[in-house]
């Protein structure tokens, strides 16, 4: 199984440390976000791993190279098109000739990534995204799982009109089989509603924090110097 990580160039929520360097390389306790998501992909046996980036993709390449000193193996994929255009996924039926983690953004996480491969296994699902409970996180939207753990209809108020509904947050880590690639396109681009193949969320234990703005980046750094590895998102 490989990981691919798609990263970014400028993102405006973070202005100005993105400046001069990609999100994906703002400095946590002196180490670059990605270096602590590679560790994370290696403490789950993933050592295979595709660095998708639309911009300044060669301050990546600079620091990491192949991934041999860091104890994996790493490829990069320059990709022209905007993030959010419709032949921008084009590039992923290039990388995706098995069962792969597909990591939609960066983060800070600790979530036992083997416990949601296993339930994905299980299900034999087509697509598989971890997911947390749903606290104070407003950037993220809310969705709705039934008991079996698919994915039921969104609405803008995140109910839905089954017993047993439960809100979770997508963490945008996505476990996909080669023949949904189409489908998560569809998610990605216009949400869930679009999507008609099924999807399942798996609630995943552990740390994550998502880092898309200067808030989110503060708080990672103070996660990491006093130990505020909490399994609530907020």
């Amino acid at each position: 199984m490989k990981a691919v990580i798609m990263t970014d160039g400028r993102m405006n929520e973070l202005h100005p440390f993105t400046s001069s360097v990609p999100k994906s390389m703002l400095p946590l306790l002196q180490k670059p976000i990605l270096e602590y998501m590679i560790a994370w992909l290696k403490q789950h046996r993933i050592y295979e791993i595709v660095i998708i980036g639309f911009d300044r993709l060669a301050h990546l390449n600079e620091y990491f190279g192949d991934g041999r000193k860091f104890g994996c193996h790493i490829t990069y994929l320059n990709v022209d098109q905007e993030p959010k255009s419709v032949n921008s996924f084009e590039w992923l039926r290039e990388v995706a000739s098995e069962t792969i983690v597909f990591l939609n953004d960066v983060c800070l996480t600790e979530m036992n990534l083997r416990e949601a491969i296993h339930v994905h296994m299980i299900r034999k699902s087509p697509c598989t995204i971890l997911t947390k409970e749903s606290v104070k996180v407003k950037e993220k939207p809310l969705m709705t799982t039934t008991n079996t753990g698919q994915f039921v209809q969104v609405k803008h108020d995140g109910m839905a009109n089954q017993r047993i509904p439960i809100h979770t947050i997508n963490t945008d880590i996505y476990i996909i089989e080669p023949g949904w690639i189409n489908s998560l396109k569809t998610l990605i681009l216009n949400g869930f509603n679009k999507v008609e193949s099924p999807i399942y969320g798996c609630y995943v234990t552990g740390y994550w924090r998502p880092i898309k703005a200067v808030h989110h980046y503060r708080q990672a750094q103070k996660d990491l110097l006093y130990k505020g590895f909490s399994d609530r998102v907020c």
